[in-house]
């Protein structure tokens, strides 16, 4: 595992990211103790799922968000 220091990391955080991205393990020190260590994420992250087949499903609005939305805060003051 490749040990840096704070200020070595700092200048030289681009081609630490390219050596984590390839898979090494890097250690951040700060006066000789170790604060964070960065490591290439065992998964990658999924996006969302679409959505088109629930907005399809929907039935067409009659009026617009705003009014609807104007309708109920109004029925709620009184």
């Amino acid at each position: 595992m490749k040990e840096v220091n704070v200020r070595e990391a700092r200048t030289n955080l681009a081609q630490i990211l390219n050596e984590v991205e390839q898979g090494q393990e890097v250690r951040i020190l700060r006066r000789g103790h170790p604060i964070a260590q960065m490591t290439r994420p065992e998964e990658t992250v999924q996006g969302f799922r679409s959505r088109a087949k629930l907005r399809q499903e929907l039935p067409p609005a009659h009026e617009e968000a705003a009014q609807a939305t104007r309708a109920i805060r109004d029925a709620a003051r009184y």
